[in-house]
């Protein structure tokens, strides 16, 4: 049989949708979101939620770290209550710019602001901790059309700003892939050994659910012959995947052979039979999502009057794949 060594990856598919918790597209407002309308009468704070979300893209191309290459990239989203409408438009209370503070930035770089919605203060251009100041003739307009677009939607999350999280020890990352790969006529074996490193991880981390999915495409596989620990198979994209427990600096092996489509059967004579050379193989992907920290310390404080925030959310993402054809 062929074996080929498989580059390392801690990645994510955009495609498993039903795991990917991508904070633009999950609520994040608190309970008092909910509350609909709000008026001056009743309220004269409005509640804000605030989410940072922070996603790492790792790969690890062969056993030289020197290859290795790791980017983690941030966003800052703001959650609206769709209530909010009717009073942006109330020219006592417009005049309450919305302005916000960044703090703990020692270990971010290259903030990348919505150019439309916010715009930096000149006075904390030079500043550690600089606030931004939203348009809020621009902000209403966004709300309005999001509004127009989801007449139901209770809240409205808007990204303000984009930033780079500073990581300099490649090697120190979340987790450690390597896999191997194996051929016959009709069938492909897929061996894959991974390790924790929960040190590069923030300590008051939550991962959801306890839980780490590997995955990897088969493309013409047909269904699993055989799997230890027991895997799962998606007949539509021809994906092999596992749920592996998350154990602290824990480390495992996964194997699975697959069934594959039969190729230059002769005169269906399985003597003459050939073995099928593997020359490509599929990279092998770890998703995970936690909560409650991120990899910087990046935080932030509302600096105007008028609003609060109702909650702060911290989350860490594995990040989106790039195909690579390894031959």
């Amino acid at each position: 049989q062929q074996q080929q060594q498989q580059p390392k990856w801690t990645t994510v598919s955009p495609s498993i949708t039903s795991i990917n918790q991508n904070l633009r597209n999950t609520p994040i407002a608190s309970h008092e979101q909910t509350m609909s309308p709000l008026t001056l009468d009743t309220m004269d704070q409005i509640p804000l939620a605030i989410a940072f979300q922070e996603i790492i893209h790792v790969m690890i191309s062969g056993n030289n770290q020197a290859n290795w290459k790791s980017q983690i990239v941030g966003e800052m989203l703001i959650s609206f209550p769709a209530s909010i409408l009717n009073l942006l438009i109330d020219p006592s209370h417009i005049s309450n710019r919305l302005q916000f503070q960044l703090k703990n930035l020692h270990h971010i770089k290259n903030i990348i602001a919505k150019p439309s919605l916010i715009t930096q203060n000149e006075s904390s251009t030079d500043s550690n901790e600089p606030i931004y100041s939203f348009d809020m003739t621009e902000l209403h307009n966004t709300l309005q059309n999001l509004q127009e677009k989801n007449l139901s939607s209770r809240f409205f999350n808007l990204n303000v700003l984009n930033y780079e999280v500073t990581h300099s020890d490649v090697s120190n990352i979340p987790i450690q892939i390597s896999s191997q790969w194996t051929r016959t006529f009709n069938t492909i074996s897929v061996n894959i050994k991974y390790s924790f490193n929960s040190s590069a991880l923030p300590n008051s981390i939550r991962i959801n659910n306890d839980t780490v999915i590997f995955y990897t495409i088969v493309t013409d596989g047909q269904e699993i012959k055989e799997s230890s620990p027991t895997a799962e198979w998606s007949v539509n994209e021809c994906k092999l995947w596992w749920k592996v427990p998350y154990v602290n600096n824990g480390t495992g092996n996964l194997s699975a052979t697959i069934i594959t489509m039969e190729k230059n059967t002769v005169d269906n004579d399985s003597d003459q039979q050939q073995q099928q050379p593997l020359t490509t193989s599929s990279i092998v992907n770890a998703y995970f999502h936690g909560e409650n920290a991120l990899f910087s310390s990046i935080d932030c404080d509302l600096a105007c009057n008028g609003y609060r925030i109702s909650l702060l959310k911290k989350k860490i993402l594995s990040g989106k794949c790039s195909k690579i054809k390894i031959e």
